[in-house]
């Protein structure tokens, strides 16, 4: 299960490097709030299944910050990946206050496939702006 979650991770990070390329070409402001967002949630949720409770700051509203803010939180989150425990029942509150619980396997596959939709509408914004580059999980794997 462990590699089935780092090949996914690593996939995320690829797919949010071709995003970071066309965000740098387009300068399309709305396209980088999405990409945010993105970023904001992985943290989010890697803050709920390190057990981290302290309120969260998101500092990345420039690309080049968030840029820093990805590097940090994929590392993070391949570090946390490498000794996870994958039966793990993660606890949280969602922001808005509601208690849950769920199977760690559960909230990585939210998480990349989170990530996956907003991209999504990253590329549906900048359509027909810049030439798009696919993130297809199909499409790394055949460059991997």
């Amino acid at each position: 299960m462990k590699e089935h979650y780092l090949q996914l991770f690593t996939y995320e990070n690829w797919a949010n490097q071709r995003i970071i390329s066309l965000l740098k070409e387009s300068q399309d402001e709305d396209a980088l709030k999405i990409f945010q967002h993105i970023l904001l949630a992985r943290q989010v949720w890697f803050n709920r299944v390190t057990n981290q409770n302290h309120p969260f700051i998101f500092e990345g509203k420039s690309l080049a910050k968030c840029v820093e803010s990805h590097q940090k939180n994929q590392t993070d989150w391949m570090d946390f990946l490498e000794t996870a425990d994958f039966e793990t029942i993660i606890s949280y509150q969602s922001l808005e206050g509601g208690a849950f619980s769920d199977k760690l396997p559960n909230i990585l596959t939210h998480v990349v496939n989170h990530s996956t939709y907003h991209r999504g509408q990253i590329t549906n914004a900048l359509k027909g702006k810049i030439k798009l580059l696919s993130t297809d999980f199909i499409f790394f794997l055949r460059e991997s």
